[in-house]
């Protein structure tokens, strides 16, 4: 580390022993410089809610799957010689290949459906207060105008 050293390191692959469900954790810091030696100090990490996805963050997470995918099916096509493998060879490395997509589809694109619907029905309700306050708002608007309109 030296000076004006930033680390932010995110640990995604935590089980809870207890829980058996997995945990993300983050840690963010930098270096400081004390007695003419560099050391750790924790820097206070504020993570702000967003109610939509940047297309700039939106992007890989779709390409994400397709990349492994491929990534599948060029390792598939380097082993699977079909002229010169008997049928139970064919057979295991088509099998492993399935398994290897729907590993994939677990792992990745699961989660990502399931993050983009939970994602979906908070903004429904979102739309919904929104509404409800667009509502309230008009009402006290009209209320505004009608007090106005009274003669003096």
């Amino acid at each position: 580390m030296d000076d004006g050293f930033v680390g932010l390191i995110f640990s995604v692959f935590n089980e809870d022993k207890a829980t058996k469900h997995n945990k993300i954790q983050v840690t963010c810091f930098q270096s400081r410089e004390v007695n003419s030696s560099y050391q750790r100090v924790e820097v206070p990490l504020h993570i702000v809610p967003s109610y939509s996805i940047s297309p700039a963050c939106l992007s890989p997470l779709v390409d994400l799957p397709k990349i492994l995918l491929q990534e599948e099916e060029e390792a598939y096509a380097s082993v699977s010689d079909g002229e010169h493998q008997d049928l139970l060879t064919r057979v295991h490395n088509a099998s492993v290949y399935t398994k290897s997509v729907c590993h994939v589809m677990e792992m990745v694109s699961g989660p990502l459906v399931h993050n983009l619907e939970c994602r979906l029905v908070a903004n429904q309700q979102r739309i919904q207060e929104l509404k409800q306050e667009k509502a309230q708002l008009q009402e006290k608007l009209k209320a505004y105008e009608r007090t106005k309109m009274l003669p003096v």
